[in-house]
Formats: structure tokens, sequence, C-alpha cells
């Protein structure tokens, strides 16, 4: 046997690597109404880009915060980012609020200042 024939045989004949005609009404029938997870996907995609622009558009220091920021709140559904990114904000203030009560049981030490600021503000 012929190692073309071999080769054939191995790769399961030329009906094999011909283009399935069904598969282009498939691709289009897909494309027409993509699956949940695709649409969420790209829409996810699209948020993050706009989010990245955002941030170098407006020269923050702290713009990496932003896309990841859209990237944890963003969900599949509307109700679902809402709750997501109410109890971010949550999460947020609850974390201040413990932040200012610690503080408050040792306002009377002095607070660990930065050598980066003045001597006047020490």
């Amino acid at each position: 046997m012929s190692s073309v024939a071999e080769a054939d045989r191995l790769s399961g004949g030329a009906a094999a690597q011909a283009v399935d005609p069904v598969q282009p009404r498939r691709t289009a029938a897909l494309l027409a109404h993509p699956p949940p997870a695709l649409r969420h996907g790209i829409k996810l995609g699209t948020a993050v880009a706009a989010a990245i622009w955002i941030a170098d558009a407006s020269n923050l220091s702290w713009g990496l915060t932003i896309w990841v920021t859209v990237m944890l709140v963003m969900q599949p559904n509307a109700g679902a980012s809402i709750t997501k990114g109410l109890t971010r904000t949550a999460g947020s203030v609850a974390a201040a609020l413990v932040s200012i009560a610690i503080y408050g049981l040792f306002a009377s030490s002095r607070p660990c200042i930065s050598p980066a600021l003045p001597e006047s503000l020490r």
C-alpha cells in the first residue's frame, strides 16, 4: 500500500475531509440567534473595552479598578448585575464604617503618617 493511500485510510478518506454542506446554514443560524453565553461575552467585552477607554481618556492613576469592577459586577442578566452592584456598594460602605470605628478606638495614639508628608502636616 502506498503512503498516500495509507494516509487517506488513516484520516478517514476524502469524504471525511469534505466540507459539510449543512455547516454554513448552522453557522448562519448560530450568528442569527447566538446562545446566551456568547451574547454575554460580547456585552462583557464591549463594556470592558469602554471602561478601559474611559480610564485611559480620563488619565486616572487608578484606572485599572474601573474595568476590574466592570468584570466583577457585570452578570448575564440585568437583575443579577444590579444585585451585585448594590452588594459591592454595601460592602464598601461597611468597610468604610468599620475602618472609621477602628480608627476611633485608637485615636488617642498617634496614627501612622507617611514620611512623604511635610513636617508641618505630621
